[in-house]
């Protein structure tokens, strides 16, 4: 999720940039044990060609984004990020020894990586007076070296790769003289993250929840059924409410759950909405589609609902390319497709079944269905895209016609963030997915 630097405030959804030169900042969230968002990991976005050819490792490549990302943050602030999570900062030497300036202090952790000959006396007080100034720290790299033991005394979290965790890393490592939280990178396969649960870290990072499960293989609960159906109904344009109300009077939480999503101050509509028929008039075939789709994949899905929220982050920036412009979005056909195509770029995960099997159940048009499985077409392109950019990486064409990426990234991290208390609480987890 991210943001961009050199910005003015719009109204209700953040900092938007105003066509000056812009620094890329993406978020990653950690998960504590109970898969709740612990905090968000800010960096800075690089550009898919030069993450290609290696020259992102360069010392002095890397230096040049921690400052773009350091200048971005003193602009925008932290707070706006992450609102009450923890951020976590990479930083490198010359940045812990105050060398370049450093945003807000509280609520914010400060991630160092340790390597052979990289820690002196210098160092050791640079993080007490960053530790004295409010930031925390957290550490990473070569830390059974001798030499780190002084910066583990300090830390409150290490950083270890989750590939590293079964070949005794945290063995090396020895024991942590304050009891320092583990925090488990890497952790990018559903099954991994059980795995991680004998070393008891504090928090996980990785993209094992934006993928399937292949060992659940739960059916699709019958609100999802219900689901489709509407979904088939609201594809025509000559249905009526009556035939909208008797599809949803078979799964009365669906609509109870839907009502009061409409109704939350996150979603902001004017006037109270009492009953399905009013929620159609009000919003119309097509609005009324999108939202009974994003609750009943809420209500169907186990995830936790920061899948939901990525998900929502990928709609909404897609439907605001598609429309041209994110502050005076422009009412295209292939908005619409393009916001379902963000949506459902994650059904997989949320249902834990293959992508392709559950597009064989669902009444999607074709170019949706191109879109989400080859990322071809106007629409695909534009998911591609946004997916690269949730991954770091910096799209270096867009498909024409559409709208600045990083623009659109920003107004959605900020719309979908002020949803996130309205979605639906998600199934209690089987007890094999709490293992």
């Amino acid at each position: 999720m991210s943001t961009t630097a050199g910005m003015t405030e719009e109204r209700g959804t953040g900092p938007v940039v105003p066509g000056t030169t812009r620094v890329r900042v993406t978020r990653r969230a950690l998960f504590a044990r109970d898969l709740s968002v612990w905090g968000f990991e800010l960096m800075c976005a690089a550009p898919a060609s030069a993450s290609e050819s290696g020259k992102t490792g360069s010392g002095e490549h890397t230096l040049s984004r921690e400052v773009q990302l350091l200048n971005a943050l003193a602009e925008l602030g932290v707070k706006p990020l992450v609102a009450d999570k923890t951020a976590l900062i990479s930083v490198s030497r010359d940045t812990l020894l105050g060398r370049v300036p450093l945003p807000t202090s509280e609520g914010t952790v400060l991630v160092l990586r340790v390597e052979s000959g990289s820690v002196d006396r210098e160092l050791i007080e640079a993080a007490d007076e960053r530790l004295d100034e409010g930031f925390g720290l957290a550490l990473s790299g070569e830390l059974w070296q001798p030499e780190a033991a002084p910066l583990l005394e300090r830390a409150t979290l290490i950083r270890v790769p989750f590939s590293q965790l079964q070949l005794g890393v945290l063995d090396r490592i020895g024991r942590r003289p304050r009891g320092q939280q583990l925090w488990v990178d890497g952790v990018d396969q559903p099954e991994d993250f059980p795995a991680t649960r004998p070393f008891g870290p504090h928090v996980v990072s990785g993209d094992f929840l934006l993928k399937a499960s292949s060992v659940e293989g739960r059916r699709a609960p019958r609100n999802l059924q219900v689901l489709m159906e509407l979904m088939t109904a609201l594809r025509e344009p000559a249905v009526g409410f009556a035939e909208i109300e008797s599809i949803l009077r078979r799964d009365a939480g669906l609509s109870v759950t839907l009502l009061r999503f409409l109704n939350s101050a996150g979603f902001g509509l004017r006037v109270q909405v009492s009953n399905i028929r009013q929620a159609v008039a009000l919003l119309g075939l097509s609005e009324f589609s999108k939202w009974v789709t994003l609750v009943g994949l809420g209500e169907a899905s186990y995830k936790p609902n920061e899948v939901l929220i990525t998900a929502l982050i990928r709609a909404k920036t897609c439907e605001l390319m598609a429309s041209g412009d994110p502050e005076r979005p422009v009412l295209r056909p292939q908005a619409g497709t393009a916001f379902m195509a963000g949506l459902f770029s994650l059904l997989d995960a949320l249902l834990d079944q293959p992508l392709e099997t559950v597009l064989k159940d669902l009444p999607v048009s074709d170019t949706l269905r191109n879109a989400l499985l080859e990322h071809s077409g106007f629409e695909g392109e534009i998911l591609a895209a946004v997916l690269d950019y949730e991954r770091g990486l910096m799209p270096e064409e867009l498909p024409g016609d559409c709208a600045d990426l990083y623009e659109c990234w920003q107004h959605a991290v900020a719309w979908a963030d002020g949803l996130r208390g309205a979605l639906p609480e998600p199934r209690s987890m089987s007890p094999r997915s709490r293992r």
